[in-house]
């Protein structure tokens, strides 16, 4: 059956499995949501991992085949000042909060404190991690560490 056309999409790659012809030539076998595609050009070999979200070309066909490939950046959604400002004022409140038993600390002490853990819960609402070191790490790897630690 002939290739029939060309299109774009944008992909999430689930799994890949390298194979070699009966000739030698190496080609990858590409899951997306239950979609199978083939690679042949090795320049495309290091984009293509598990997790990576991809505008591919396909080669429409019985087999189709991925022809070229860029990575997709994820865009975060980008929060007005009256959201920023609604994060913060939340986080400074349940940090007041939450350090309001602590018995013993000085005014000073107890508004460092205050500001450091309202920090926290800030980056934890906006990316997800606790400390600033866990960024860029994914769940497994931040829950790897704090068992750790």
């Amino acid at each position: 059956m002939p290739e029939k056309n060309m299109g774009t999409r944008t992909i999430t790659v689930s799994d890949i499995t390298k194979k070699r012809t009966e000739s030698g030539n190496d080609y990858l076998i590409v899951k997306s949501n239950g979609d199978v595609f083939y690679v042949w050009d090795k320049a495309l070999f290091g984009l293509l991992k598990p997790g990576k979200k991809l505008k591919v070309e396909i080669l429409e066909g019985k087999y189709p085949r991925i022809i070229s490939a860029e990575e997709v950046q994820e865009e975060k959604a980008d929060l007005d000042g009256r959201e920023e400002r609604m994060i913060r004022m939340s986080a400074l409140r349940d940090a007041t909060i939450l350090l309001s038993g602590v018995n013993g600390m000085i005014y000073e002490e107890r508004v460092r404190q205050v500001k450091r853990l309202a920090d926290q819960f800030e980056l934890w609402i906006k990316e997800g991690v606790w400390y600033e070191k866990e960024k860029g790490k994914s769940e497994g790897e931040r829950e790897a560490g704090s068992e750790a630690g």
